[in-house]
């Protein structure tokens, strides 16, 4: 495609997905009131997929994934994050690493093989984050976190998904209607 037509489409889905997370989070990030994502802390975990990403073996994020990773942070709400968890991928580390950036806050490299020890560490640290994923693991960890195990597989070529997952009290629940584009 070109320039002209898949900027403004990159534009318009950053705009959609933020309207779609501010239905589902307060003006501080945090979820409103009649929101699933209301615990007793108030934390929510967003766990998103990195974004597009060339080939090979550790490929870099595209020009278009450089655009999804630069708007994921407006896209989530612009939420009070404490912490970007990513694994040790090129694509994981710069996707947090944008929404980190415009945060504010440091990355932290998980195993995604362990999705249960950083479950662990989410709980115990109780603060809001964003945890950047690959199609393999994202449904995975958000089991891990009480989602719906019937999650919807990940196309390989799918990297709008995003989960919010309250922490606290309501940790064990289904994951929260969040804002996830077919």
């Amino acid at each position: 495609m070109h320039a002209r037509i898949v900027l403004p489409l990159l534009i318009l889905l950053a705009l959609l997905l933020y309207a779609i997370a501010r239905a589902t989070t307060g003006a501080d990030g945090t979820a409103t009131a009649g929101d699933a994502a209301a615990t007793a802390s108030g934390a929510t975990v967003w766990l998103v997929r990195h974004a597009e990403a060339g080939s090979g073996p550790d490929p870099a994020l595209t020009p278009a994934g450089v655009a999804r990773a630069d708007a994921w942070y407006a896209t989530l709400g612009s939420p009070a994050l404490r912490r970007a968890y990513a694994t040790d991928t090129g694509r994981s580390r710069e996707t947090a690493g944008a929404i980190a950036a415009d945060a504010g806050v440091e990355i932290a490299i998980y195993d995604p093989a362990d999705p249960e020890a950083l479950v662990q560490l989410l709980l115990e640290r109780g603060e809001p984050a964003v945890v950047v994923a690959h199609s393999n693991t994202l449904n995975e960890l958000a089991q891990a976190m009480g989602a719906d195990l019937h999650l919807p597989p990940i196309a390989h070529d799918e990297h709008d998904r995003v989960y919010a997952m309250p922490l606290g009290e309501a940790a064990g629940a289904q994951a929260p209607d969040a804002p996830t584009l077919p």
